[in-house]
C-alpha cells in the first residue's frame, strides 16, 4: 500500500520537465491528487457508504477492530441516525471537495477513493500506509530530483554515501523480504469459527 500511495503522489505535471504523468489526459489531475481528497475518500466516504448500506456492517467492522466491545446488531433507531449521520459526512465531504477549486472532477475523485477505501476496508488492505506513501511521495521526488541534479543525473550518487547507501540497501532488503514472505505463504485460508 506504501508503494501504492507512491505511485499516487507521482500523479500531475513533472516539476523538472513539465510534462505530465499518469493524469489520463484529465485536466483535473494535471495539479496532482489532492492529499485532503484522498483521505476524505479513504476514509470518511468509504465508511460512510458501508454505513449508509448497512449500519450493522459497519458496526460489525468496528466491534472487530475494538475487540468486540459493542454489539453487532443495533437497534432499528441507532441505524436510521448512523445513516443520516454517514449521508451528511458524505455530503459535507463533496461539498469539501468541491469548494477547494470549484471542480467538480475533485468530487469524482472523492468518490472513487471512497470505492477504493470500501474495497480497501473490506479486503483488509492498510489504508493509512498508503496515505503516508501518498504524503511524502511528493516530498521524496523531489529530493530525489534535486540529488540528481547536483550529480548530473548520476545515480550511483545515492550508493557513494554510507548513509543513503544503508537506507536504499535496507529497502530493498524490506522490500524483498515482503514480497518473499507474500509470495512463500500464499493465499490466506478462511476457517469457519470453531475449527
Amino acid at each position: 500500500m506504501a508503494v501504492l500511495g507512491l505511485l499516487l503522489a507521482t500523479i500531475g505535471t513533472d516539476v523538472s520537465t513539465g510534462t505530465e504523468r499518469f493524469t489520463l489526459g484529465l485536466e483535473q489531475l494535471a495539479e496532482g491528487l489532492i492529499f485532503s481528497v484522498m483521505v476524505l475518500g479513504l476514509i470518511v466516504v468509504a465508511d460512510a457508504l458501508i454505513c449508509v448500506v448497512s449500519p450493522s456492517l459497519w458496526l460489525a467492522i468496528y466491534a472487530r477492530e475494538i475487540a468486540g466491545r459493542i454489539g453487532r446488531q443495533a437497534p432499528t433507531t441507532a441505524r436510521l441516525g448512523l445513516r443520516l449521520v454517514a449521508v451528511l459526512a458524505i455530503a459535507a465531504a463533496c461539498f469539501y471537495a468541491f469548494e477547494l477549486n470549484r471542480a467538480i472532477g475533485d468530487v469524482g475523485v472523492l468518490v472513487a477513493f471512497g470505492l477504493f477505501g470500501i474495497a480497501c476496508k473490506v479486503l483488509g488492505w492498510n489504508r493509512p500506509m498508503l496515505l503516508f506513501g501518498a504524503y511524502y511521495g511528493a516530498i521524496i521526488e523531489t529530493n530525489i530530483s534535486r540529488a540528481l541534479m547536483l550529480s548530473n543525473g548520476d545515480p550511483a550518487v545515492f550508493l557513494r554515501r554510507p548513509i543513503s547507501a544503508t537506507l536504499l540497501l535496507l529497502a530493498i532488503a524490506i522490500l524483498t523480504l515482503a514480497t518473499t514472505c507474500s509470495v512463500w505463504r500464499g493465499p490466506s485460508k478462511i476457517s469457519p469459527k470453531g475449527t
